[in-house]
């Protein structure tokens, strides 16, 4: 007799026990339910043949999902256990892969050697099982009901299942199969339903079950467990699974109706009713003003410098690639330059009343001194920002053979700096030092006071502005509440509470409006803070842009502060004269400072610390400048 038959007639014999013993019981009751459940299954192969598939004995394991579905009924045959039977469907797949090796054609060279590959096989199977269900009580009370283990012994009595094999190229790059229809880098090498498939195999379960009342009779069922089959899925290919599942459930209890004969009894003289006094709640919340206010600090920052204009190459008009498209991955004012274009773009979006001038330049001699080749550079220009949305109307062009300030044309790095069309913002204010708030927090003290009398029930008072839940009678509470309101949109904060008890409820609200709030202000941070006021060629006079950008700084900063000014040149021409320079340019902004303040600065003043990269125009414009630092 085989372990399946075995197994059979050992279930059908306590389906009968269990039968009996629910007919000769009459007060336990006894349980149906139906549940749903998902796993995730692991495979152990172990194939010397395989009917219809090819290299079958290279798969060892494999993994893939199952769900199923189970009606069950379970009878209280002792306090600690409940014994029962189950049906059940379930479907599962997986796959299960090996690293293989076969002929292939390598692209690059068109020869035909062993490649490396994938071979995957996906299988499919669905059954239907009987089964019996032994469940020991572990813990009586648990999420409003019982918990059990559970231990289920069963039989796959119908059972089908399908399979495709498939194989992909791993390595090398360049590899492909070949047919008649060309290359191609996977393929199916076999598939079809699965016709050897085993009778009667035995499975086990085991899980931890648990039941949690929601109303009269009526159970919802949670459970965890593993499944394993004791047997080969295939006669003609060992292989079988482990299953590791939850599941959902409803199960309904019933009871056998009992005849109780009552004994008549003596009428009961009703004693008086006294009534109960009436419950009774109050909750109150205040806010206070004395003790809440609006904490600000705010930044001084500068804007990053920027080079207005665009080079070219000797003879050309052609828009480098680098200023085509934007750039993603900027570190620094050098690698920002190459979206210049963009960013004048966004200049003009947020000022629609200004306009813009391109003012074009050749080296002169070195080009020729060709206008020609000079209007060309402005309407290569032109044209991109028209392309990218700017109105054809809001532009001008001014051609020159040379620029307004040249460069030293006695120097390579010189001509191919006049090589160039500057962008001249007309009506709009390029003020580059501002304040931001970078800290806005409120802060408040708040008292709630609550009253309770004649209560069956805890009084429970909760608040949006706390994550606790308080039991409280007469008391009263007092919070510390802060706020960030950086980002906030809103001008007020609505504070609530809520007292709940005996089915009463008490509401209060309050809510702090910022702008009655007495505002107090922290330090002005100045630690980032860095300045780029830019020079001519050779110059060391302030423009007018930087004049102003100084006088903005000097309204917003308080007396008493270091001011480190830095003075730089680019590398074109004498060292001797170029460091005169440098120290004329810190010392004319030290000068034009100490010209329109009475406030008391201290001053730093030092020359060439650090430079851009002089390899580009853009890095000797950026040279030709002064920093600003607050120490």
């Amino acid at each position: 007799m085989s372990n399946s038959e075995i197994m059979l007639k050992t279930l059908i014999f306590i389906l009968l026990l269990i039968s009996f013993s629910i007919a000769h019981t009459e007060e336990e009751p006894y349980y149906f339910g139906i549940e749903g459940g998902y796993g995730f299954t692991n495979y152990d192969a172990g194939f010397n043949q395989f009917e219809g598939i090819d290299k079958c004995g290279i798969y060892e394991n494999g993994s893939g999902n199952a769900m199923f579905a189970r009606f069950w009924g379970e009878y209280k045959v002792l306090d600690f256990l409940n014994v029962g039977a189950h049906i059940q469907y379930t479907q599962k797949d997986g796959i299960l892969d090996k690293l293989d090796t076969a002929y292939a054609r390598d692209l690059n060279t068109g020869n035909i050697g062993i490649i490396g590959t994938n071979n995957e096989l996906d299988v499919n199977f669905t059954s239907i099982s009987v089964g019996l269900d032994f469940n020991f009580l572990i813990q009586k009370e648990l999420f409003n009901g019982p918990l059990y283990f559970n231990i289920s012994p069963g039989l796959i009595i119908n059972h089908s299942g399908s399979f495709i094999q498939k194989e992909y190229i791993q390595s090398p790059d360049g590899a492909a199969f070949e047919g008649p229809d060309g290359y191609f880098f996977e393929r199916t090498n076999a598939e079809g339903d699965f016709t050897t498939l085993s009778n009667m195999i035995p499975v086990v379960s085991a899980s931890l079950y648990n039941s949690s009342k929601i109303a009269d009779k009526l159970y919802f069922t949670q459970r965890l467990g593993v499944t394993n089959d004791m047997s080969s899925l295939l006669d003609d290919a060992n292989i079988s699974s482990l299953t590791l599942f939850a599941s959902l459930g409803i199960k309904m209890s019933f009871d056998k109706e009992k005849i109780v004969i009552v004994p008549p009894k003596k009428p009961i003289q009703p004693e008086p009713i006294i009534p109960l006094p009436e419950p009774y709640i109050s909750l109150d919340m205040d806010v206070d003003y004395d003790k809440t206010y609006v904490e600000v600090q705010e930044e001084l920052y500068a804007q990053p410098p920027m080079v207005l204009a665009v080079f070219f190459d000797k003879n050309s008009s052609d828009i480098r690639d680098h200023y085509v498209s934007k750039s993603d991955n900027v570190v620094n004012p050098i690698q920002s330059h190459n979206n210049i274009i963009f960013d004048v773009i966004q200049i003009l979006k947020e000022s629609p009343d200004s306009k813009l001038t391109l003012i074009s330049s050749t080296s002169g001699i070195d080009e020729n001194n060709n206008i020609k080749l000079s209007q060309n550079r402005a309407n290569s220009v032109r044209k991109k920002l028209v392309d990218l949305g700017v109105s054809e109307e809001r532009i001008e062009i001014d051609a020159n053979i040379s620029p307004n300030t040249i460069t030293n044309i006695e120097y390579d790095t010189g001509l191919e700096e006049n090589r160039r069309v500057e962008f001249k913002l007309i009506d709009i204010d390029m003020n580059n030092v501002n304040l931001r708030t970078v800290r806005k927090n409120l802060f408040s003290k708040i008292s709630i006071e609550t009253n309770a009398e004649n209560l069956t029930d805890r009084a429970n008072l909760t608040t949006n502005f706390t994550s606790e839940t308080y039991t409280v009678n007469d008391t009263t509470m007092t919070f510390d509440y802060s706020e960030n309101l950086l980002n906030s949109k809103s001008n007020s904060t609505k504070l609530t509470s809520n007292l709940i008890a005996n089915n009463l409820v008490k509401n209060a609200n309050q809510e702090i409006f910022y702008e009655e709030l007495d505002k107090r202000k922290l330090d002005l941070k100045t630690e980032n803070f860095e300045l780029y006021l830019m020079f001519y060629f050779s110059s060391s006079i302030l423009s007018d842009e930087s004049k102003k950008s100084i006088s903005d700084l000097i309204d917003l900063l308080p007396e008493g502060k270091t001011l480190e000014i830095v003075g730089n040149t680019d590398k074109i021409g004498m060292e001797k004269a170029n460091i005169e320079i440098a120290e004329n340019r810190a010392n004319n902004a030290k000068e034009y400072i100490e010209s329109i303040t009475t406030k008391q600065y201290y001053f730093d003043i030092k020359t060439n610390t650090s430079k851009f990269d002089e390899s580009t125009p853009q890095g000797r414009f950026l040279n030709r400048s002064i920093r600003i630092r607050i120490k």
